[in-house]
């Protein structure tokens, strides 16, 4: 694949290696928090909020509905028809990718790191398995190099045929 470069545009290579930054920055993170909160470093809000059961139901709610629905919407979120349109209609692709790429990371890492925090302050096993559930769908979108070209690069699906 040949990659042009204009000034102000970047390059696929270039896009995949931020996404890879800020993919390995954010598990990083949630990494540092778990071993945080396991080491005693922050034990002072561990378990804080257990004995709160209609507090800890209304959280538990929230974040389940928020892990399922965060789910299926960040796996397809380069193929739903707004989102899809705008993508189409970019000047520079590899830019627009790039944004749309993050915010999808960001709907899966944002409500795990949360499920993290809900885990150690209500003690809550519910919590610590949805966010299980959010890293192993981290996945499906992690930044590689074949799964940048196949997004990026416009290509016509299997249903969709150009016609004149």
């Amino acid at each position: 694949m040949k990659e042009n470069k204009t000034e102000g545009s970047m390059t696929l290579r270039e896009a995949k290696k931020e996404l890879n930054k800020f993919f390995v920055t954010m598990l990083c993170i949630s990494i540092v928090i778990v071993v945080l909160f396991e080491t005693g470093v922050l034990d002072y809000w561990k378990g804080e909020y257990a004995g709160m059961k209609n507090f800890e139901f209304i959280v538990l709610t929230v974040m389940e509905v928020l892990t399922i629905a965060s789910i299926p919407f960040a796996l397809k979120l380069l193929k739903m028809k707004f989102v899809k349109r705008k993508f189409d209609a970019a000047e520079d692709r590899v830019t627009k990718y790039k944004e749309l790429s993050l915010i999808r990371m960001e709907i899966l890492i944002m409500p795990m790191i949360i499920n993290i925090f809900c885990y150690y302050l209500f003690m809550q096993t519910s919590f610590g398995y949805m966010a299980i559930i959010q890293l192993i769908c981290l996945c499906f979108v992690c930044p590689t190099m074949s799964r940048c070209e196949r997004e990026a690069i416009k290509e016509p699906e299997n249903g969709e045929q150009q016609q004149d």
